[in-house]
């Protein structure tokens, strides 16, 4: 866990950034779809090789 600790009211510091790319980070992380188990008559029909 992370928790920004130098915050600046007018600019934005080390900590702030580093938050807002892990929390980048872990949004790219959920959004990766993950394919279930391809079968080889699939991956060969989808690459037209028959």
């Amino acid at each position: 866990m992370y928790h920004p600790m130098a915050l600046h009211p007018d600019v934005e510091s080390f900590d702030v950034r580093l938050d807002q790319l892990l929390r980048s980070k872990v949004a790219l992380k959920d959004a990766v779809v993950v394919p279930q188990e391809v079968k080889e008559d699939e991956l060969v029909s989808a690459l037209h090789l028959r």
